[in-house]
């Protein structure tokens, strides 16, 4: 395995370990059977749906590429209802370049209602911010 192989290596169990850490009564043998971690590093991609919990699911693309010794990426990560609508995604295309922290960003749905924000580009803060969300659905 070369270097940019392990990155990806890592990268696949840190999105485990984030999906777990937010939504902890999540099965994580259930979680691990997402994701191929062969399929990951052959295609150098991660493009999985999980569902996370009240008929929600979370969608994650990755697209990687290996530039300076680093793991860099496209990504893109979407909080779906329970019928399949979009609530939110985050995504890192360069198509809103007046945003703070650009290119990172995210939308809420319907997006004609709602213009797009700036994002941390962190999957971590992705998570947090779906989970208050469905909290708040679910109340």
């Amino acid at each position: 395995m070369d270097h940019f192989e392990s990155l990806i290596s890592i990268r696949v169990y840190d999105i485990i370990y984030m999906i777990l850490s937010a939504f902890p009564h999540l099965s994580a043998p259930e979680l691990y059977n997402r994701f191929d971690l062969e399929t990951a590093i052959t295609t150098k991609s991660v493009d999985t749906k999980v569902e996370i919990g009240g008929g929600y699911w979370l969608t994650i693309t990755e697209k990687y590429f290996y530039q300076a010794h680093q793991l860099k990426m496209l990504y893109n990560y979407s909080l779906l209802n329970p019928d399949g609508s979009l609530l939110i995604s985050y995504d890192n295309s360069h198509h809103h370049p007046g945003l703070p922290n650009f290119p990172h960003h995210k939308h809420y749905y319907p997006k004609r209602k709602y213009p797009p924000i700036s994002f941390s580009g962190e999957f971590a803060d992705a998570l947090s911010d779906m989970r208050w969300i469905i909290e708040r659905a679910n109340e």
